[in-house]
């Protein structure tokens, strides 16, 4: 592929998108008790990193993942679209709340502890999933 034919190109990455939060400890971490750390939040998910980096590449890349319709969702996808990725075909889940990752790192930035959740209703039903055909707001280029 020659260097000026990746605008022409797509690339199509379907997965998670979600909230970012990574906690890291300044001393040694100690259990049951409040401990001093730095907090940093960030738009994450594994299909959605992988789009920002292809779009920091130069490649047109199209997201396609679901947010809840809340302010973190809006946050996601927002850092996601000014990284140069197109969002137009994510999805904004009505009632539902963004997935997210918190992560806790000890003092040398070993990972020890995760917690993860995915897009779900305040009421903790699944989500209901339909055709992509269902959701797509324009022509999809692929």
């Amino acid at each position: 592929m020659s260097p000026d034919s990746s605008s022409e190109r797509h690339i199509l990455v379907i997965g998670s998108a979600s909230l970012d939060i990574i906690g890291r400890a300044l001393g040694p971490i100690e259990y049951a008790t409040s401990n001093p750390g730095i907090l940093r939040t960030s738009a994450g998910g594994s299909a959605r990193n992988i789009a920002e980096n292809l779009a920091r590449l130069g490649m047109h890349a199209i997201l396609i993942s679901a947010v809840g319709d809340d302010p973190e969702g809006e946050r996601v996808l927002g850092e996601t679209s000014a990284a140069g990725v197109d969002v137009e075909h994510c999805l904004r889940l009505e009632g539902h709340r963004t997935g997210a990752y918190l992560a806790v790192l000890d003092e040398q930035g070993a990972l020890r502890l995760v917690w993860m959740t995915c897009p779900r209703s305040p009421s903790s039903h699944p989500i209901t999933y339909a055709p992509a055909s269902t959701y797509l707001k324009r022509r999809p280029p692929w």
